[in-house]
């Protein structure tokens, strides 16, 4: 590239053929004119249009073929980021846990849902009792839906556990265990 132009040619990312610019960026020229010629006589306006227009088409060009780059730069870090969730969801087929069979599973769901705590909450300050076991972590006291919640598999096994299902308990601040709609509602559970 000779000193002063920004671009011999542009290529298109689609035919791979170049472009060439409309106009020759000559900054040396320029700036020689700018210091020879003035006055009204020794501008050709006409030429300088032409030069103008050419430039302005040259530009609009170069945005379009921005355009068109930036597009297709998306498109790719898309296709990238395709990619790398398909491999990571193809790494999961092998993972080992798919190869244990489900009464072993349903066994590991037994032991890890000895207890499933359901409880009210936020639980009522007012009351000088708080609950037996306050729940921090509902997936530490609820093992039951989180092991229900990981995948299609689990969830099938751990529905198919009664055991599991059994162990639940449901605690009430003492205000809402009073309430005859409660009653009637939990008197289908016992």
């Amino acid at each position: 590239m000779a000193k002063g132009t920004l671009v011999d040619g542009v290529i298109c990312f689609r035919c791979r053929h170049s472009t060439t610019p409309r106009t020759n960026i000559d900054a040396a020229g320029l700036l020689q004119r700018f210091r020879s010629e003035y006055g009204t006589a020794t501008v050709d306006t006409k030429e300088v249009t032409e030069m103008l227009n050419a430039v302005d088409k040259d530009f609009e060009d170069y945005e379009t073929e921005i355009l068109l780059l930036q597009s297709r730069i998306l498109y790719i870090k898309t296709q990238q980021t395709r990619l790398k969730e398909h491999a990571v969801d193809l790494r999961y087929l092998n993972s080992p846990i798919r190869k244990v069979p489900n009464e072993i599973l349903l066994r590991i769901f037994d032991y890890a849902c000895y207890r499933n705590l359901l409880q009210e909450f936020p639980w009522s300050e007012e009351f000088k009792f708080s609950p037996s076991t306050p729940v921090v972590d509902p997936l530490k006291h609820l093992p039951a839906m989180s092991i229900s919640s990981v995948c299609a598999r689990w969830r099938s096994v751990a529905l198919s556990a009664s055991a599991i299902w059994s162990r639940i308990s449901l605690e009430l601040s003492p205000e809402n265990s009073r309430l005859q709609d409660r009653r009637f509602v939990l008197s289908g559970f016992s």
